[in-house]
């Protein structure tokens, strides 16, 4: 990623260098529960902004009802 240019985000814990990490999440990354809920947090955003970019789409596609 970072020779991409991609940002990088990532959950890092104290035994971690975030030097190359964009956007760093402090976090116990050797959680399950903690992995879960970040997990379950981009799902949702995910989710969510699918459902506005969709209905963004709706509302700019030309209306074929009035031929």
């Amino acid at each position: 990623a970072v020779l991409d240019s991609i940002p990088v985000v990532a959950l890092v814990d104290t035994n971690t260098d975030p030097t190359e990490i964009n956007y760093p999440i402090p976090a116990n990354d050797d959680a399950t529960k903690s992995i879960e809920l970040f997990v379950n947090l981009f799902a949702a955003v995910i989710r969510e902004n699918k459902s506005l970019v969709k209905a963004k789409d709706n509302d700019q596609s030309p209306n074929t009802n009035n031929q």
